[in-house]
Parts: structure tokens; C-alpha cells; sequence
């Protein structure tokens, strides 16, 4: 399985600490047959505090649509989805 990073957001907390969550798309090849390999892409976000994760979460599996997974990254970005979040703005998504 391939990861990369996509982005990364400063978030503050209540407290006023700067906290970093990194947005990462997963790639993961899949042999279907002798001949046809297909992607499956999923996400994994993580909640940083300085150089240690707070809060991390992956989901494999969310599409094997290109164009789909990239719009979903950008509408998590966009609204600043955090790890203890994902589950549920994914299940709206999906229905």
C-alpha cells in the first residue's frame, strides 16, 4: 500500500496549542486475475502536537473511484475534518 501526503492544516486548540493534522491518501493495488490490476484508495488522518500524534484513524477501502477520493480530500481539508470526526462525515458521504 502506497501513502502520500496531501496536505497538512495548523489548527489551535482550546488551550491555544498549534496542532498540525495531516491528510494522507492511500493507495492500495489489487490483483483482480491474471492481467488486471485496479486501485483502491483510502484515507488516513492524524492529529499532531508538536512531533507526536494525538489522534490518528485509517480507513482503507472508501473507493476505487480516482475522482471521487480526490474530491472527498479536498471536502476534508477543506472543513478541517479531524481524526475523532472522520467516521461520521465518511458515513454521510457514503449514504
Amino acid at each position: 500500500m502506497k501513502e502520500i501526503l496531501w496536505d497538512e492544516k495548523e489548527l489551535c486548540s482550546e488551550e491555544c496549542d498549534i496542532l498540525k493534522t495531516e491528510y494522507y491518501l492511500l493507495i492500495e493495488e489489487i490483483q483482480v486475475g491474471d492481467t488486471l490490476l485496479c486501485e483502491n484508495y483510502g484515507i488516513r488522518l492524524c492529529l499532531l502536537h508538536g512531533d507526536h500524534a494525538e489522534e490518528s484513524i485509517t480507513v482503507s477501502c472508501v473507493s476505487p473511484d480516482a475522482k471521487k477520493i480526490t474530491t472527498l480530500m479536498d471536502l476534508l481539508i477543506r472543513n478541517l475534518v479531524t481524526p475523532i470526526t472522520l467516521a461520521d462525515v465518511l458515513e454521510d458521504w457514503l449514504a
